[in-house]
């Protein structure tokens, strides 16, 4: 018989050792810190030793906790790709996604039905989402998501690097000779980007433009998009994803005046996910399709 723990205390020091928190373990695993503190405690007097020190206002891994998470993170990875593997045995046709709203409405979508014509038979789910979702808590396969390319213990490859250029309407660029006239100009500013205009403008020597007196906020780049398309101002936006617009005449670049960021778009996830057959197929198609518009 096998000695073994409480899977929920495991999972509540386990969590807890990760964020150095009860609080965010507790809102991890939807419960209260208080929870999780008594499940660690729990936990410590079936092992007779001190897994975290408290302190006034933090809490910090003891050696025996440090070492005990080391160890206890791998189980809880096997015993979730196991769990994984027999959840979707009876089906490995099915792909789930999890992409950040802007890059699954502007470039994902439209370039779905290639992917389908290859792959008939993977039934892709795309979630639109900006966070990083719980891989070992839902069925999500693969995340696309915007940054830096720092998550930590998830495999990560980079599909493009952010290049931000002023797009407007045909009819708005026709108003405009020279950056100057962006003055008078509506700017399309996107909630989660605060300071993509003002990096902008400053790499562009035109510091003295306020973006807040005449401005429209909007949740997501492409909803900036359509809102440029349809005249309402001028927007900055990654050409990758502004591709489908431009294509169509919807947008155009007034101004040769691209900047580059440290941002890009991302595939993350687990290394195992990508020894499944339908997550394998769709980073070749997808890196495939990264590469012919990169080249174009």
């Amino acid at each position: 018989m096998r000695k073994l723990p409480s899977l929920s205390a495991v999972r509540a020091f386990e969590s807890a050792g990760r964020h150095l928190s009860f609080q965010a373990a507790g809102d991890e695993l939807h419960v209260t810190p208080s929870a999780i503190s008594h499940q660690i405690k729990a936990l410590e007097s079936q092992l007779g030793v001190n897994l975290f020190n408290r302190l006034t206002r933090r809490i910090e891994l003891t050696q025996a906790g440090s070492q005990y998470l080391v160890q206890l993170s791998e189980a809880l990875d096997i015993i979730d790709e196991a769990t994984r593997r027999v959840r979707s045995s009876h089906d490995e046709r099915v792909l789930n996604l999890s992409v950040a709203p802007s890059f699954a409405t502007a470039w994902l979508i439209p370039h779905l039905l290639d992917f389908h014509e290859h792959h008939p038979e993977i039934e892709v789910r795309v979630a639109s989402s900006l966070r990083l979702p719980d891989f070992r808590a839902t069925d999500v396969d693969l995340a696309i998501l915007l940054g830096p390319g720092d998550w930590k213990g998830l495999h990560t490859e980079r599909l493009t690097r952010e290049d931000l250029v002023l797009l407007c309407s045909p009819n708005v660029a026709s108003t405009m000779k020279s950056t100057d006239d962006l003055a008078a100009m509506t700017f399309i500013r996107i909630l989660a980007r605060p300071g993509q205009w003002r990096s902008w403008l400053h790499a562009n020597g035109l510091d003295h433009i306020d973006v807040r007196e005449r401005s429209v906020v909007l949740d997501s780049t492409s909803l900036g998009l359509e809102a440029a398309g349809a005249g309402l101002g001028v927007v900055l936006a990654d050409r990758e994803l502004a591709a489908v617009h431009l294509a169509h005449g919807e947008l155009v670049e007034p101004f040769e005046a691209e900047v580059e960021t440290d941002r890009g778009y991302h595939v993350v996830c687990p290394s195992t996910h990508l020894q499944r057959p339908a997550a394998r197929a769709f980073m070749d198609w997808l890196q495939e399709q990264i590469a012919t518009a990169s080249a174009v």
